[in-house]
């Protein structure tokens, strides 16, 4: 299946949701605070869904009875999903980088950024994979990677824990770097395996983009040209 941009701002807009991506924090204190402005509507909604879910319970008729009052999200074009995936995978190589000196900075970085909304962007790659790829098995990728990055983020949860109970001696370190590195390479392939499933030309665009927003981060320091016709290609494959 082929994708192609509905209008010619995807490749700017997309540019500077990544940056903006790229730019924001998520604290455990935004987590309560998003929890704690669920109202009593929200809960009340949830609690009537879950009573008609007991209520239909027929079987596998049950779920199709479901369907009709669930309204599923219909997906936006492949690429949409792919450039913020690819931004994960850098911020996952980062947290390799700092997890040996800095397990909380490792774990921050688990929980910003991309991986902010990383869970509805990999589900997606892999309905994209199942529905042009019927010989893999798409459900089994999305949840290898979700399996070894919670893992992954176990661990390094661990760690901060013995940090924070734990006076360490010199020299040593509260995380287990072998099996951290063990994890972590886990991780890393299985995101890798889901991303193999993304057509050649949505990856070649996805990739653009990304380089796009890096020369924009890294500001005018380009004078070869480069940035200018990696532009250009951009706009070639897009529109």
């Amino acid at each position: 299946m082929q994708v192609k941009a509905r209008s010619g701002s995807r490749s700017s807009g997309l540019s500077r949701q990544l940056t903006s991506l790229r730019r924001s924090t998520c604290s455990r204190g935004d987590l309560v605070t998003v929890k704690s402005n669920i109202g009593r509507r929200e809960i009340i909604k949830n609690g009537l869904l879950i009573s008609a879910s007991v209520w239909l319970n027929v079987g596998s008729s049950s779920a199709r009875g479901l369907d009709r009052y669930i309204r599923k999200k219909a997906l936006d074009g492949l690429d949409t999903y792919v450039p913020l995936a690819l931004v994960a995978r850098q911020q996952l190589e980062d947290a390799r980088k700092v997890m040996e000196v800095d397990v909380k900075a490792a774990r921050a970085l688990l929980r910003s950024g991309a991986f902010n909304g990383l869970r509805e962007n990999i589900r997606a790659i892999g309905e994209y994979a199942a529905l042009n790829q019927k010989e893999v098995n798409a459900s089994q990728l999305v949840g290898s990677f979700f399996s070894t990055l919670d893992s992954y983020d176990r661990l390094l949860y661990e760690a901060v824990q013995r940090e924070k109970t734990a006076a360490t001696a010199e020299g040593s370190t509260v995380l287990d770097v072998q099996e951290a590195e063990k994890r972590w390479n886990a991780t890393l392939v299985a995101l890798d395996n889901l991303l193999q499933t993304v057509p050649e030309d949505v990856m070649k665009r996805s990739k653009l983009i990304l380089a796009s927003t890096n020369s924009e981060e890294e500001g005018p320091s380009r004078s070869d040209g480069s940035a200018a016709e990696d532009d250009k290609l951009l706009k070639s494959l897009l529109f």
